[in-house]
């Protein structure tokens, strides 16, 4: 299924021209895709509360029936301009500041002409970046036309370079799903020059490359490759080499100041192993867990004196759909050193991970599947992170019938904050799965549901949250 991206749908909501030949197919798409669907609900939101601090209409502007959303004639009228999305580590926090604004331009207390150009901005495609940046150097890339290649523009949106790709589309899709870039434009030297950094799938001697990370200079020559993964042995089971590159976050070494790649992989569904690189390449830490760990995020939590980085999906240890169970692990990316393996999927071989600052085990309800249905791994498949560091985890309960979403939000210190469904998986589960359909059924549900959480201290399995204590063996 194509999905569309949110540079798209702020378009398509605010009834730019450029996306007029699209609005039929995007209609269609939303009509099925309860993800972009969403988005474009929120999208109406946000740009209904800019509304209200916008001027007055004219009574030809109130009829115009175009957009989703009344917006401004100067706005609509402007032409769109080339997408930038721009993922340089150096202005993180810039795009943070940026994105709460543009998401929330009351709650941030913006004034009147901040909202007009969030607004103003936002119809045109084009998402500011702040701090220094040069003409003649890498600073974004999009996705070419033929999809087969990557293209980088510098902050001028002029035309460096291609990096060859094999499918790009697919990228663009993961990325949107997991929220997880697969490419990132950083200095990782620290010299200046931006590099580009990625894990897309490439053609080379006639075979796609899926397990590599590629880094390219400023002008576009390779500086090395790094393969990812490599056959294992878990529980005396082998696993051969066939490993797919999951996405990649840079970051900055709190004692050397210099860049580093976090890359996570998954051979076809586990084991999982996130791979902490140098700036030269280094491969200077493994982390092997055995059950996929699709989203891969950092963030700043109280009481930390770096980013950590959180991933979630399932730990299959088990191997059984109910043996297996969603789980949420943070690391301390500084800790990521040698070869080592989670505490909790015991059975590569490694020395236990001293890189656990937090694990998550969360038990959903279980709840009777119809003849003519099939349960799936239950697992978290979305994670989103919230202006005040909050994290929503999405687990899907994967059926061929429907796909209820039950919805885990902790803040910044990894306590549950509260269970939530969204309207469509209420009317799925109270229709079709749950067998008691009497008042408070739901709710009971999801009271089960913030029991199943638990954390686990390194020792034993706590309701309360707690951190990870490591036994002296794994100092």
């Amino acid at each position: 299924m194509r999905h569309f991206d949110e540079h798209m749908l702020t378009l398509y909501v605010l009834g730019a021209r450029s996306v007029a030949s699209e609005k039929e197919t995007i209609k269609r798409h939303l009509a099925k895709c309860r993800g972009c669907r969403g988005m474009v609900e929120e999208l109406k939101l946000i740009y209904a509360d800019v509304e209200n601090e916008m001027p007055g209409k004219t009574a030809e502007e109130e009829g115009r029936n175009e957009a989703l959303v009344r917006v401004s004639r100067g706005i609509i009228q402007q032409p769109d301009a080339l997408e930038v999305s721009a993922s340089t580590e150096d202005f993180r926090g810039g795009r943070r500041v940026m994105n709460f604004a543009r998401r929330h331009p009351l709650a941030a207390g913006a004034s009147l002409l901040s909202v007009a150009l969030v607004v103003f901005f936002a119809a045109r495609g084009v998402w500011l970046t702040f701090g220094p940046s040069n003409a003649g150097e890498p600073s974004f890339v999009r996705i070419n036309q033929s999809k087969t290649s990557l293209d980088v523009f510098d902050a001028d949106a002029t035309r460096l370079w291609k990096l060859p790709v094999s499918d790009a589309s697919h990228i663009t899709s993961l990325e949107a799903r997991w929220g997880t870039p697969w490419t990132q434009v950083t200095d990782l030297e620290g010299d200046g020059r931006k590099e580009v950094v990625t894990a897309a799938p490439f053609m080379e001697g006639g075979k796609e490359q899926i397990n590599t990370v590629r880094i390219f200079d400023d002008e576009g020559s390779l500086r090395y490759a790094v393969k990812l993964g490599r056959q294992v042995d878990f529980r005396d089971r082998k696993y051969e080499m066939f490993y797919y590159a999951g996405g990649i976050l840079t970051r900055r070494n709190a004692v050397t100041h210099r860049g580093e790649i976090i890359a996570g992989a998954r051979n076809y569904r586990s084991p999982y192993v996130v791979t902490r690189l140098s700036a030269g390449g280094e491969n200077l830490g493994e982390y092997w867990h055995f059950g996929w760990l699709g989203t891969m995020h950092t963030i700043a939590l109280t009481g930390e004196k770096h980013e950590v980085i959180v991933l979630a999906g399932v730990n299959e240890v088990g191997d059984f759909a109910d043996s297996t169970y969603p789980a949420i692990v943070v690391l301390d990316p500084e800790k990521i050193d040698g070869k080592t393996e989670s505490s909790l999927s015991r059975g590569f071989g490694y020395q236990a991970s001293n890189a656990e600052v937090f694990y998550i085990r969360v038990m959903p309800p279980r709840f009777p599947i119809p003849p003519d249905s099939s349960l799936g791994k239950e697992g978290f498949l979305q994670m989103r992170i919230g202006q005040d560091s909050s994290m929503i985890f999405f687990c899907h309960s994967r059926t061929i019938n429907g796909n209820p979403i039950i919805s885990y939000t902790f803040d910044s210190q990894m306590r549950l904050r509260s269970v939530f469904l969204d309207d469509e998986s209420r009317v799925l589960l109270q229709s079709r799965y749950l067998t008691d359909k009497s008042h408070g059924a739901l709710d009971r549900f999801l009271k089960k549901a913030e029991e199943g959480v638990s954390y686990w201290d390194g020792h034993e399995w706590r309701k309360e949250p707690s951190r990870i204590i490591h036994s002296p063996a794994s100092q």
